[in-house]
């Protein structure tokens, strides 16, 4: 799971904002991939929480108020689409591998 910080979630705030793609790869030190499918977002606007999630291939919102239901949304590719709303992005391992070793160095 990736949580924004809500002050970061707009493009004026990030100098090269972060595309959050349908499927992510991170690769080890030996060639190998562990691969993510984003599944789900969780959005945050005016003191309230709601959800969009993907289910086989079909995307579904859902508001507590107004009924607490699932609603098949029309468009699959939903979650693509960037809304400065966004605060958890949920990701699922698809790959058999799941651990990534890599050494990071980091400099000012």
């Amino acid at each position: 799971m990736l949580h924004l910080v809500s002050d970061m979630s707009t493009d004026s705030h990030i100098p090269n904002p972060v595309d959050f793609t349908n499927r992510l790869s991170i690769v080890d030190e030996d060639g190998s991939n562990v691969t993510y499918e984003l599944i789900a977002r969780i959005l945050y606007r005016k003191d309230h929480f709601t959800a969009q999630l993907r289910f086989d291939n079909s995307v579904y919102s859902y508001n507590d108020i107004g009924g607490g239901k699932l609603c098949l949304e029309n468009d699959p590719t939903l979650l693509q689409h960037k809304n400065t709303n966004s605060v958890f992005y949920l990701y699922h391992r698809t790959s058999a591998k799941a651990t990534v070793r890599l050494k990071l160095s980091f400099t000012k």
